[in-house]
């Protein structure tokens, strides 16, 4: 891999619209042709009309080096397209467990993404039990030192986090804040349009009232590039996502 790859510019105002992972057996028929033809990928079909997808495995363990290469190589055909990976689970829900060697398993993939001049950013994903308390703060400033060198977004649920002094944090870092669209239940983060770096990002969770899910913008920065994700539940035509489909342009 080409290690002097050109890097994607994020400061063209450019929107990049994409699902959360594609291996989902309901999609056959209805998102992918129920008969696939001999070496039909999934990333690789998507890569025809998304010009991105935010890659779910590697939340549940390192994305493998060969792996990287090989999504790669499937989405050649769109030359303005990204990948976006979440940080292992490791990193943000079980901490005592991840030392230097989970992080060089990290970047093993993440870092063929970046040569090649595909991460659009690496999600740190953490769960609505991650409140803003001190130690908190403390863990997740010490993981955006140690992958301060990737472009970043956080995804954190709880309203606690809902305050200027962690916005403030955020942009002073470059990092990016991650916009939900959320099941509002208890003290879930609203629906937001904010931007604290130059790479803006939305995801779209849908509004299913689910079991066990949980659930005043600051002026955004301009010639943002925003990353929307799409979780399969997200109706692109339903009456709860045009809200979402106007309010990616104040990010830009």
């Amino acid at each position: 891999m080409d290690a002097l790859a050109p890097q994607p510019d994020l400061a063209l105002g450019r929107v990049l619209v994409g699902p959360a992972g594609w291996s989902y057996t309901d999609w056959v028929g209805v998102v992918y042709p129920a008969r696939r033809p001999r070496g039909f990928h999934e990333a690789a079909f998507l890569a025809d009309f998304f010009d991105t997808i935010e890659i779910n495995t590697s939340f549940y363990q390192p994305l493998r080096a060969a792996s990287a290469r090989q999504w790669i190589e499937r989405v050649q055909g769109n030359p303005n397209f990204l990948f976006t990976a979440k940080l292992w689970q490791r990193f943000t829900h079980e901490t005592a467990r991840a030392g230097l060697a989970e992080e060089t398993a990290v970047r093993e993939g993440f870092d063929v993404l970046r040569a090649a001049g595909r991460l659009g950013a690496v999600l740190l994903q953490f769960p609505f039990s991650f409140h803003n308390t001190k130690e908190n703060r403390q863990q997740l400033r010490a993981l955006l030192d140690r992958f301060a060198d990737y472009p970043l977004v956080v995804e954190v649920r709880h309203a606690s986090w809902n305050e200027p002094a962690f916005y403030q944090m955020l942009e002073a870092r470059g990092v990016g804040f991650c916009n939900l669209d959320q099941p509002i239940l208890g003290r879930a983060l609203r629906p937001s349009q904010r931007a604290t770096a130059p790479v803006g990002y939305v995801r779209l969770h849908g509004r299913r009232y689910v079991p066990g899910l949980p659930t005043t913008p600051a002026p955004p920065r301009r010639n943002a590039t925003t990353i929307s994700t799409a979780w399969r539940s997200w109706n692109a035509g339903s009456s709860a996502s045009r809200p979402c489909a106007s309010a990616l342009a104040p990010l830009l």
